[in-house]
């Protein structure tokens, strides 16, 4: 395979593609958001308990965590752009049959579709960062992704609120998922894989993801950073995913614009405290050596 470089890396090229690669991922953010505020407007519109909602984030999380494995064979196979586009054609399908469906079985499967889709936006902008940044940069770069894609649940806190309210909720749902659509023509443009030539594709064999797998997850290093993030965000999630919401306005009787306004600070603080600290959490060198 070719390795003859074309682009310059960590230049304004690079910032761009990592631009138009990171509105992707806040826009996969708001839309795996975007249940937190209509949790109640959908048990009117399915005619279904305040419990069933649930059914649709869950649902959503658990396809978008059982495809990490084949996306990222995927991703070594076709890169990044293709996944990027794949994923948005994918969110704004699901989105959009989202907004026009009238019953519980319906809605179902098109927030499934909406999960694939996601599942295939946050690695490919990582692999972005990877090979479009220096060494010294990536680090930094990763981190202003993970914390700028928070945006979208912000977005889909006070925002969407204010669109269903204005244009109910076939016409909300199907003016966000719009947004996919210049966001696809953005990255058929503007996106491309690698700064680097490459004239043959990565073969994968079968069994070298589970060889992957394996070995990665031998780590003692991945397992606790795992349950870490899993037990840390893992009530959070949940209130601003499920109930952040429902409860406030219905439990406690706060008005709608108080709930998305609690989801929005909880959003943002999460975003203020990684910033403060992220720099607390390097590992000494020497430490690091001797572990």
């Amino acid at each position: 395979m070719s390795t003859e470089q074309i682009h310059d890396i960590g230049r304004r090229r690079a910032w761009a593609i990592w631009g138009v690669a990171l509105s992707v991922y806040v826009l996969a953010v708001f839309h795996r958001s975007s249940l937190g505020v209509a949790g109640l407007l959908a048990s009117e519109r399915f005619d279904i308990n305040a419990t069933s909602p649930a059914t649709f984030t869950v649902l959503q999380l658990v396809v978008y965590a059982g495809m990490q494995v084949p996306v990222g064979v995927l991703l070594d196979r076709f890169g990044s752009r293709a996944l990027l586009l794949c994923g948005l054609v994918l969110m704004t399908a699901g989105q959009l049959a989202f907004a026009f469906s009238t019953s519980f079985g319906a809605a179902v499967p098109a927030r499934a579709v909406l999960g694939a889709g996601d599942a295939m936006v946050f690695v490919s902008v990582i692999r972005i960062v990877s090979v479009w940044f220096p060494v010294r940069q990536a680090p930094m770069v990763t981190q202003l992704t993970g914390l700028t894609g928070q945006m979208g649940a912000i977005a889909a806190a006070a925002p969407l609120t204010f669109l269903l309210d204005r244009l109910g909720w076939s016409r909300a749902f199907a003016t966000v998922s719009s947004i996919g659509v210049l966001l696809l023509i953005a990255v058929v443009f503007l996106v491309k894989d690698s700064p680097y030539k490459r004239d043959e594709v990565v073969q994968i064999k079968l069994r070298a993801p589970a060889q992957s797998v394996r070995t990665v997850w031998g780590n003692p290093g991945t397992r606790l950073g795992m349950w870490s993030h899993f037990t840390s965000q893992f009530s959070g999630t949940v209130f601003v995913l499920l109930w952040g919401f429902p409860f406030p306005v219905r439990g406690l009787g706060w008005s709608a614009g108080g709930a998305s306004a609690l989801l929005m600070a909880m959003t943002a603080w999460a975003v203020v405290s990684g910033i403060l600290l992220a720099p607390r959490s390097r590992v000494c060198p020497s430490t690091a050596r001797g572990s």
